[in-house]
C-alpha cells in the first residue's frame, strides 16, 4: 500500500464510480439522484430544495403534527433500509469480491511488493495485482452500500465524527463546581502539541473560562470525519443537515466535533505517558484523554475493506445509534414547529436558529441518560455574559483559530 500505481489507481478508480458518495452528500439537488427521492415535485422555485431559503411545503401538502416523521420514515424505506431487495440478486458477487482484494493484497505486498519493481515485468505485474485490489475493494465497497444502505451507516458511526485523537483538558472552578475545558484537539497522527501553544491554550482558559476552540470554525471544518460526513450525517440528523446546513455547514460540523470530544472524556482513557510528557508546569494541571476508536476489531476491518482505513471502535458505533435515538424521539417535540415554519414560508437561516436549540437539547439528553465517567465537561462554563463570550472569541482568533 502506499505506492505510486495504487495512488494512480485509485485516481481513476474514483473517477469512474459508479457511486460518486461525496456528491451524494454535498448537493442539495435531491432530484438528480432518483433512488434518494425524498420529497414530492415541488411546484415552484421558491417550493423547490434549489431556493436560497431552503425546501418548503406548497400550500396543499399535508403538513400535520407527524408529518416531519412520515418524511423521515419515507427517507429511510427509500435511503437507509437494512437490506436494498433489489440488489440482492447481486450480493453473490460481495465474497467473491472480498477474496478478491485479499489475495490481490497479498500478491501486491508480497509477491510483487514495491521495493523489488526494477525490471519490466515486475513493475507490469505489480502494478496490475494494485489495479486489482483496488477494483476489488471498490466493487465491494460500492456492493455493501448499495445492497446493505444501513451497515455502511453503523460504519460510518462506528467511525466516530471527527478525527480527534486525542483531548487535552485543564479544569476550572467556577461556582464553587470544577469543569475540564479543552486546551489542544490533537488529530489522528499528529504530534504532541507545541509547549508554547498548549501553554498560551491553557492560560486562556483559566483567564476566560472558555476553549479557544468554542466558537471558532477550526473544531468544524478541520476535525469532520470524513466517512462519517459521507454516511451519517444525515441518516443521524434525519435529513436537517441537507435541508437546512448545506450552505453553513460550519455550525453542524461543530456539534458533531463537540460531541466527539465529550464521548472521548467520558469512555476514553486517560493518557498517563502523554501526561508525564508535558512540560514541569503544566504536569498536574492538564490531562490527556485518548479516544475510544482503534485500528482493529470487526468494524475497522469491515471499513477498510470498503475503502475506510479511520480507526473504529463498537462503542463509538454505540454511542452515535443511541444518539441517533435520542434525536429521534426529540425531534418528535421540535417537528410540529419546524413543519409550521416550513409551511408559513420562515427563510432557512431562521429556521436553523430551531435546529440550534434542538441538537442542545438532543445533548443533553443523551448525557443525562449516559453521562459516562461524569465528568464536567463543557467548552465554557454556564453563565458567562455575551460580552465575555464575544472578548475570548476575538482573542482566540488572534491566536489563528478561524
Amino acid at each position: 500500500m502506499g505506492n505510486s500505481y495504487k495512488w494512480e489507481a485509485k485516481k481513476i478508480s474514483d473517477l469512474y464510480t459508479d457511486v460518486n458518495i461525496a456528491e451524494q452528500t454535498i448537493k442539495s439537488d435531491v432530484s438528480e439522484q432518483p433512488d434518494f427521492v425524498i420529497y414530492k415535485e415541488p411546484k415552484s422555485l421558491y417550493h423547490s430544495e434549489h431556493s436560497p431559503f431552503g425546501y418548503m411545503p406548497s400550500s396543499d401538502e399535508d403538513v400535520g403534527f407527524l408529518d416531519r416523521w412520515r418524511e423521515y420514515r419515507k427517507m429511510l424505506k427509500e435511503k437507509y433500509p437494512l437490506v436494498r431487495g433489489s440488489e440482492l440478486k447481486k450480493a453473490w458477487k460481495l465474497p467473491l469480491y472480498y477474496v478478491g482484494n485479499i489475495i490481490s493484497k497479498h500478491f501486491s505486498e508480497n509477491v510483487f511488493p514495491e521495493a523489488n519493481r526494477n525490471d519490466a515485468f515486475n513493475i507490469v505485474a505489480g502494478g496490475v495485482s494494485d489495479a486489482m485490489e483496488i477494483n476489488f475493494k471498490h466493487q465491494f465497497g460500492t456492493g455493501m452500500y448499495h445492497t446493505f444502505p444501513r451497515i455502511r451507516v453503523f460504519s460510518a458511526f462506528s467511525d466516530d465524527s471527527s478525527v480527534i485523537e486525542k483531548v487535552y483538558t485543564t479544569e476550572v472552578v467556577h461556582n464553587g463546581i470544577t469543569y475540564e475545558i479543552p486546551a489542544f484537539l490533537r488529530k489522528h497522527k499528529e504530534d504532541k502539541p507545541d509547549d508554547a501553544i498548549l501553554t498560551r491554550n491553557v492560560n486562556f482558559i483559566h483567564n476566560h473560562k472558555i476553549s479557544p476552540y468554542n466558537k471558532m470554525d477550526d473544531i468544524s471544518k478541520n476535525f469532520i470525519e470524513p466517512y462519517f460526513n459521507r454516511f451519517g450525517i444525515e441518516k443521524y440528523s434525519r435529513g436537517d443537515f441537507e435541508r437546512y446546513f448545506q450552505d453553513e455547514p460550519n455550525k453542524f460540523y461543530r456539534w458533531l466535533s463537540k460531541d466527539s470530544t465529550y464521548n472521548t472524556t467520558q469512555y476514553g482513557q486517560r493518557n498517563a505517558t502523554d501526561e508525564a510528557a508535558l512540560p514541569p508546569a503544566l504536569i498536574g494541571q492538564v490531562k490527556v484523554y485518548d479516544s475510544t476508536t482503534d485500528t482493529s476489531g470487526f468494524w475497522y476491518r469491515l471499513g477498510q475493506v470498503m475503502g475506510d482505513d479511520s480507526p473504529s471502535s463498537w462503542n463509538n458505533l454505540w454511542y452515535w445509534q443511541i444518539g441517533d435515538w435520542v434525536y429521534d424521539a426529540v425531534d418528535l417535540i421540535f417537528g410540529p414547529a419546524e413543519a409550521i415554519l416550513r409551511k408559513a414560508n420562515v427563510p432557512k437561516p431562521a429556521i436553523r436558529n430551531i435546529m440550534d436549540t434542538e441538537y442542545k437539547v438532543h445533548a443533553a439528553a443523551r448525557r443525562n441518560i449516559f453521562p459516562g465517567a461524569g465528568i464536567n465537561f463543557t467548552y465554557e462554563v454556564p453563565g458567562l455574559s455575551e460580552n465575555a463570550i464575544r472578548r475570548a472569541t476575538e482573542e482566540a482568533r488572534g491566536y489563528g483559530y478561524g
